[in-house]
């Protein structure tokens, strides 16, 4: 089953390989967002070029446009609850393609808990 990965999954996993992400990776099942690509971008990574390289290379979840987003917290409440836009979003696209958030972010772990798409190994 494919799991998108979050922003501190991948984190955590540049600081100290972690043996769930490297077996996900190994049989094929992680896919990549915009979001959290973007977010590893803006920060300090080694062997930068090849990291963001292979990120590009998973296989892309599809993206929400900001619309359906934005009426996608509305439907779902998820204002006032610590979640960022890109949270939103993760959680939209994986809504609606049925693959589950692996995260170590709280508050994103406890909404994608309560939304049935949340991932752990």
């Amino acid at each position: 089953m494919p799991v998108l990965v979050d922003t501190s999954d991948w984190i955590n996993h540049f600081r100290r390989p972690n043996p769930d992400l490297v077996a996900l990776l190994a049989a094929k099942e992680v896919v990549r967002h915009t979001v959290v690509v973007g977010e590893l971008a803006v920060g300090n990574l080694a062997d930068r070029e090849d990291t963001l390289s292979e990120l590009g290379d998973l296989p892309a979840l599809a993206e929400v446009q900001p619309r359906y987003a934005l009426g996608y917290i509305e439907r779902h409440r998820l204002y006032g609850l610590g979640l960022s836009w890109g949270d939103a979003q993760l959680l939209a696209a994986a809504d609606l393609s049925g693959i589950p958030i692996w995260t170590f972010d709280q508050r994103l772990q406890q909404q994608a808990q309560a939304m049935n798409v949340s991932w752990t190994p």
